[in-house]
């Protein structure tokens, strides 16, 4: 058996230290086979995000259920910049909304297990491996958890507007969502610089 290399530690499995197992071969974290898949536990701020991304859906599911029969035949399926309905379609079209939010759900969720496949725009190192897979796999949390509250505030929306005498989904939308998803890309690339 090979004796183990000095330094910051040799990989068993490829008989080449560590820090060229991740970093090597010329890209950012080096190839995806090299890198190690690490068990990260779960932070608080993490499972608040999926539990209340979970409830949104499931109070999504029993709100659809309960006023679907009070539904009219026609509601708003798009809006305007200005938040204004500007285009109509069968009741039927709010079960799209759902289903894509929960496959957006269910397959950000199993990404989310592997960090290891993921692009850095820092390279990974032994030291550092830990942490920049925390913020990414954090970010995704985030961005599932603003999804979903935007589908099902989409939803309710598309709902209430079809019931009222006044179609509109509020100017404020389309800003407010555009800063909350860049304000967690400026969280992640300082969580991210940081870990280096």
């Amino acid at each position: 058996m090979a004796p183990q290399q000095s330094g910051v530690g040799a990989s068993p499995a490829l008989g080449v230290p560590m820090e060229e197992r991740i970093t090597g071969g010329g890209e950012r974290g080096g190839s995806v086979k090299q890198r190690p898949r690490l068990r990260i536990p779960w932070t608080r701020v993490e499972v608040f995000c999926e539990l209340a991304a979970a409830a949104a859906i499931l109070g999504m599911l029993i709100y659809l259920r309960t006023v679907w029969w009070t539904l009219p035949a026609r509601i708003p399926v798009h809006f305007n910049f200005s938040g204004q309905a500007d285009r109509w379609g069968d009741r039927s079209s709010i079960l799209g909304i759902f289903a894509l939010m929960a496959a957006l759900y269910a397959g950000l969720g199993v990404l989310q297990r592997f960090p290891h496949v993921y692009n850095y725009p820092f390279g990974l190192t032994p030291q550092n491996v830990h942490r920049q897979y925390l913020a990414a796999r954090q970010l995704l949390t985030f961005i599932k958890f603003e999804m979903v509250c935007v589908f099902s505030f989409l939803g309710w929306r598309m709902i209430e507007t079809a019931r009222s005498a006044s179609p509109s989904l509020g100017a404020w939308f389309i800003p407010v969502l555009a800063l909350c998803l860049f304000a967690t890309l400026a969280w992640y690339f300082a969580a991210a610089s940081r870990a280096k």
